[in-house]
Order: structure tokens, then C-alpha cells, then sequence
């Protein structure tokens, strides 16, 4: 019966640690998605900006 409770015991202790290191990489994979986020707004922004500058140098002198 001792050894029941004592390897009860031990499962517990490692369901704590894997819960917790789970909670670990849940944290580092929200902040992981709020980083890709930022760059997919960054990286529309720079194609807009780089659509604007090709239209720019499309449009033809005045004058010419």
C-alpha cells in the first residue's frame, strides 16, 4: 500500500512540473503570436509604401 501512495506521490510531483512547463510555452506561444502579428502588420504597410513609390515613379513628368 506504501508503495502505492509513494508512487502516487512521485506522478503528482511530475504532473505539477509538466503543468507547469506547460503554462511555460502556452506563455511563449501567445507572446510568440503577438510578435507574428506585429510583422504581418509591418510587412502590409511596407507594400502599401512599396505600391505608392511604384505608382509614384509611373506617373510621367509634367511637362514632357
Amino acid at each position: 500500500m506504501q508503495f502505492v501512495v509513494a508512487v502516487l506521490k512521485q506522478h503528482e510531483k511530475e504532473f505539477d512540473r509538466l503543468i507547469n512547463k506547460l503554462g511555460e510555452v502556452t506563455s511563449e506561444l501567445r507572446e510568440t503570436e503577438l510578435v507574428i502579428r506585429k510583422i504581418e502588420k509591418i510587412d502590409k504597410k511596407l507594400e502599401a509604401l512599396r505600391g505608392e513609390v511604384s505608382n509614384m515613379t509611373k506617373v510621367s513628368p509634367i511637362g514632357r
